[in-house]
């Protein structure tokens, strides 16, 4: 949970200052200069647009647009996979630590009904059982429950996250392929 608090970070993965500075290299159609940004500041927001910049061809009709746009897209699916990766670890531990709990309430269980087949039936001989049973269930839901809650929380915070990647990368793209063309005061704005 502390990785993914650092890691799946709206301010980490898309630096509104990486983004205002890679629209002023889209609008002066400075492509070396966005891409040494893109370089020097890893985010998921700069190897989005990175590998874009590379497919950059102002020869081509809209600045082979379509290339970029499959780049951007392809590279937009490994960062979300790379970064799913660490979240998906807390749908484990929500899964996996019921089910130990689960185990040891059988175990527990099982030892109280042997002291049962022993002849043992007094409570004393029957609560180190029905003690274990309790505290390994109640153990699996103390991990369980709030792993399942933060699994939720940042599943949805990073497809928030990298859609406002995927939105700004295409705004990049869209004024690189002329599609968007900015004034002096919008591109300042943005």
């Amino acid at each position: 949970m502390v990785y993914c608090f650092v890691a799946v970070n709206p301010g980490r993965m898309m630096p509104k200052t990486s983004h205002h500075s890679m629209v002023q290299f889209a609008r002066h159609r400075d492509v070396n200069a966005a891409y040494q940004l893109s370089e020097q500041n890893p985010s998921a927001y700069a190897k989005v647009v990175g590998p874009a910049l590379l497919k950059v061809n102002f020869e081509r009709d809209h600045a082979n647009k379509g290339s970029m746009e499959q780049a951007a897209g392809d590279a937009l699916d490994r960062e979300e996979t790379r970064q799913m990766a660490w979240v998906n670890y807390l749908n484990v531990f929500a899964t996996l630590a019921p089910m130990l709990g689960l185990l040891g309430t059988v175990t527990g269980m099982i030892a109280s009904f042997d002291q049962l087949a022993a002849g043992r039936s007094e409570p004393a001989d029957l609560a180190g059982g029905i003690g274990e049973a309790m505290i390994t269930t109640a153990g699996g839901l103390f991990v369980g429950i709030p792993a399942m809650f933060f699994y939720f929380f940042f599943k949805n915070r990073l497809t928030s996250i990298m859609s406002e990647v995927q939105k700004n990368a295409a705004f990049v793209i869209d004024i690189l392929s002329g599609e968007v063309a900015l004034a002096e005061d919008d591109a300042r704005s943005v």
